[in-house]
C-alpha cells in the first residue's frame, strides 16, 4: 500500500498530470464545522482536478476520512465546483456541490456551498444549504490576521447555525512551499460543549 501511494503521488507531480492535486493528512480529532467526528485519530486522503477557463476554473474531486459516530467509520465526499474572480485581488467567488457519503447510508446528504472571498481583507465568507427535507443552513466567516500570515496563519473562525446558535474557533498553523502543513484548531464542540484541541499534519502536491 505504501509503495502504491508513493508511486501515485510521484505520478501526480509530473507535467503529464498537470491540474491534478493530491493531499494526505493525519489529525488527532477530525472536527467538521465545530463538531468532532469521533474524538479519535483520523487519516484523510483527497484527490482533485482543476481546469482553468477564461473566466475562472472548474474543479472536481473526492476526499475521505476516518470517522467514529453512530454506525459510521468512514466519510467520503464527492464534489464539483466553479471559482472565478469578480474583481481581481479584491473579490473572488466559489460555488460547489458536495455529496457526503457514509458507511450507514441513512447519514448521507448533499449540499450546495457558496463562498465569497476578499483577499485584501484576508476574509472568507461561506453559506451552505443541505439539499433534503431538512434544508439545514450553515454560515461561516474566517478571518486570517494580516501582516503575519507570511510566517504563521492565525485565523478567527465564526460559525452560525440555523438554530440561531453560533460558535467561535481559533486556528494557528502554516502550509509551507514544500506542501507540508501543520495546524491546530481549538474551540468548544457545538454539540457537547466540550473543549477540543485538534492538531493536523498534512502533505499536498
Amino acid at each position: 500500500m505504501k509503495n502504491i501511494l508513493s508511486a501515485f503521488l510521484i505520478m501526480l507531480s509530473t507535467s503529464a498530470f498537470a491540474g491534478w492535486n493530491a493531499s494526505l493528512a493525519y489529525t488527532n480529532d477530525y472536527v467538521m464545522r465545530g463538531m468532532s467526528q469521533g474524538d479519535a485519530p483520523a487519516t484523510q486522503l483527497g484527490v482533485s482536478y482543476s481546469h482553468d477557463l477564461l473566466a475562472g476554473s472548474v474543479y472536481a474531486g473526492v476526499w475521505t476520512s476516518d470517522v467514529e459516530f453512530g454506525d459510521n467509520n468512514r466519510e467520503t465526499d464527492y464534489y464539483v465546483g466553479f471559482s472565478m474572480p469578480l474583481i481581481a485581488d479584491y473579490v473572488e467567488v466559489d460555488f460547489s456541490f458536495v455529496d457526503y457519503r457514509y458507511d450507514n447510508s441513512s447519514s448521507d446528504y448533499e449540499e450546495v456551498i457558496g463562498t465569497v472571498s476578499f483577499p485584501f481583507m484576508n476574509l472568507d465568507m461561506t453559506y451552505a444549504r443541505v439539499q433534503d427535507d431538512i434544508n439545514d443552513e450553515f454560515a461561516n466567516a474566517t478571518w486570517t490576521l494580516p501582516y503575519i500570515d507570511q510566517w504563521v496563519e492565525v485565523a478567527v473562525i465564526y460559525n452560525y447555525f440555523q438554530q440561531n446558535d453560533d460558535q467561535v474557533m481559533f486556528s494557528v498553523g502554516k502550509t509551507f512551499e514544500s506542501g507540508i502543513g501543520l495546524y491546530t484548531l481549538t474551540g468548544e464542540d457545538y454539540l457537547t460543549g466540550e473543549r477540543f484541541n485538534a492538531v493536523s499534519f498534512s502533505y499536498s502536491l
